[in-house]
C-alpha cells in the first residue's frame, strides 16, 4: 500500500502542503524556528548519515527534541509510515523495532532476531508475518540510495530479498552498524530517545517518500509523477 499526501488526485506536478502552528498553542512562538528548520529539510530530500546526534546538541538531560519529533511528524503529514512495528504493534520494549509487518494467519507477530542478535536486519525470522516495508530490491540496505526509485526498483515482496537473507532491513540503528554506519537511523523509525536529535533525513526516509511520488502507477518519470513543497503558514486556525 502506497499513502500519498492529502490533495494528490492522480494528477502529476507540485503538490503543496501547507504547514502551521495554532496560536494557542502552549510554546508556539519556540516552536516556529525548529518547525521552520523542519520544513526545509524535508523540501531539500538530502540524505545523510550519522544524523543521530547525542552529545554537544543543547538538548536538556530527559527532554526530547522538539524539531526531531516535528520532522517526524511532518513525514507522517506527506504519507509516511514508521518503518518499525512501532507503538501500534502493540509490543513492548525493543520488540517494536522489528521490520513493520502485519500478523500472519496465526495471529501474532512471530519475533526471532536471528543468529546476529540485532533487532531489525536481515537474519531475522518472521514466521508468516506479512511484510509491510519497501526495500531495494536484490540489495536490501536502508541506507542505499538508487537512482530510480519505483516499483522496477522497491518492493514489498520477499521474493524479492537477496538469496540468503531471511527478512527485511530496516532503518535502525543499531542495524546501521551492520552496514558499516554509526548513529544513523531513519527519521520515521519510532522510538526517539531523550537528550538526542535526529534533525536530518536518511536514504530510507528520502527513497520511501520518492516512492510515492512516483505516482498512482508507480513508475518513475510518467505523467502522475508529483513533488511535495511544504510551505510555512503563520495564521492558522482550528478544523473541527
Amino acid at each position: 500500500m502506497i499513502t500519498h499526501p492529502t490533495g494528490y488526485d492522480g494528477t502529476g506536478g507540485k503538490l503543496i502542503i501547507t504547514v502551521g502552528i495554532l496560536p494557542s498553542s502552549l510554546h508556539a512562538d519556540r516552536m516556529e524556528i525548529p518547525l521552520q528548520n523542519a520544513i526545509n529539510i524535508w523540501n531539500q530530500l538530502v540524505p545523510t548519515t550519522g544524523n543521530v546526534i547525542t552529545s554537544g546538541n543543547s538538548i536538556p538531560e530527559n527532554h526530547f527534541d522538539f524539531e526531531s519529533v516535528a520532522l517526524h511528524e511532518l513525514g507522517h503529514c506527506i504519507g509516511l509510515s514508521h518503518p518499525n512495528l512501532a507503538s501500534e504493534s502493540g509490543l513492548a520494549d525493543d520488540n517494536k523495532n522489528y521490520t513493520a509487518s502485519t500478523k500472519g494467519a496465526n495471529n501474532l507477530f512471530d519475533l526471532n532476531s536471528g543468529t546476529d542478535g540485532v533487532i531489525g536486519s536481515r537474519d531475522d525470522i518472521r514466521g508468516d508475518d506479512v511484510n509491510l516495508y519497501w526495500f531495494l530490491k536484490g540489495i536490501n540496505n536502508p541506507f542505499l540510495l538508487p537512482i530510480v526509485i519505483d516499483k522496477t526498483t522497491y518492493s514489498q515482496n520477499l521474493d524479492d530479498l537477496p538469496l540468503r537473507d531471511q527478512y527485511v532491513v530496516n532503518g535502525d540503528r543499531s542495524v546501521s552498524k551492520l552496514f558499516g554506519l554509526e548513529k544513523t537511523e531513519a527519521v520515521m523509525q519510532q522510538g526517539i530517545q531523550a537528550s538526542e536529535s535526529r534533525r536530518t533525513l536518511t536514504s530510507d526516509d528520502v527513497a520511501t517518500l520518492r516512492l510515492g511520488m512516483s505516482g498512482l502507477d508507480m513508475l518513475a518519470g510518467t505523467s502522475d509523477d508529483y513533488t511535495v513543497l511544504l510551505q510555512y503558514v503563520r495564521s492558522v486556525r482550528r478544523f473541527n
